[in-house]
């Protein structure tokens, strides 16, 4: 994370959220706060089978009303061959 600080301009230490957030306030259009390596922009994920793991609970019925076979998981039980 000190990384992507740094590529998008900024001094790390500990005044460093302070400074990002008195950017915010000064800048209502938009702050960049970090810039990822475009090349290895995965690395940080920190899951361990290292997906993103996406589950909406308010979302599952209709999930099941328009896929049939759908697991809680949001895998599908259907072989997909």
């Amino acid at each position: 994370m000190e990384e992507d600080l740094l590529r998008a301009g900024y001094k790390v230490g500990p005044a460093t959220g302070e400074e990002i957030f008195d950017k915010i306030l000064r800048e209502p259009g938009g702050v960049r706060i970090g810039v990822m390596d475009a090349e290895n922009n995965l690395a940080q994920l920190e899951t361990s089978d290292r997906r993103i793991p996406i589950y909406f609970p308010d979302m599952e019925s209709w999930m099941k009303e328009v896929h049939r076979g759908l697991r809680r998981d949001g895998w599908s039980t259907r072989n997909t061959r």
